[in-house]
């Protein structure tokens, strides 16, 4: 494909140009555009897809995170993208502020869309329409066994405010399976197995 970019007032030669081309209908000397080959979908494939994943990208793609720096004395605020820039902003003036973590979100139908186009770049990497999509859960047998450290309590606690939102669009819109008692990635290395002694890949 070749783009031509015009600039000035004496262009009536592409008056010519477009007499001629409607002339040659063919526009053989153009050459014509080879047809784009389907892709093949693989009818053996059954797409499992980690829901969560989908689930927590979506919904901290459709946040926006911020900090509110309010000063004690007077409640006059300021706003800057993370408490480092606040800092920075401030210098010695930043004891003087209160930091507060917030966040914006998007509407429902901009993370309904992120969910989507997500699921539809998976469905085309893998040629493939059929997808399982799992979600996890109220329970997980992993929070109740006597560990010496709590499950994930090295993790920090922070979760996009959209993420319940996000694993119902799933359940919803994509017939995302709720799995209790285990996680979403068991559930999918178990009906994989299930799959591969089916001959499914």
């Amino acid at each position: 494909v070749v783009f031509f970019f015009f600039f000035g007032e004496n262009m009536g030669w592409l008056d010519e140009l477009d007499e001629l081309l409607d002339e040659n209908e063919s526009h053989d000397f153009l050459g014509e555009a080879p047809e784009t080959p389907k892709k093949k979908e693989n009818e053996n494939l059954v797409l499992l897809v980690d829901g969560d994943i989908i689930a927590y990208s979506s919904a901290f793609a459709c946040q926006e995170s911020f900090v509110l720096a309010v000063k004690r004395e007077t409640n006059e605020s300021y706003e800057f993208g993370n408490k480092t820039l606040a800092k920075n902003k401030l210098g010695e003036r930043f004891e003087e502020f209160e930091i507060v973590e917030l966040a914006r979100t998007a509407t429902e139908e901009a993370l309904f869309s992120t969910i989507r186009s997500q699921i539809e770049s998976y469905k085309k990497r893998f040629k493939t329409s059929r997808v399982e999509v799992y979600v996890n859960g109220q329970t997980n047998f992993r929070y109740v066994v006597p560990l010496p450290i709590r499950y994930k309590s090295n993790r920090g606690s922070a979760k996009p405010q959209l993420l319940s939102r996000a694993q119902a669009i799933l359940r919803d819109h994509f017939n995302a399976i709720s799995v209790d008692g285990i996680e979403a990635d068991d559930a999918v290395s178990m009906r994989q197995h299930e799959l591969n002694k089916e001959g499914v890949d």
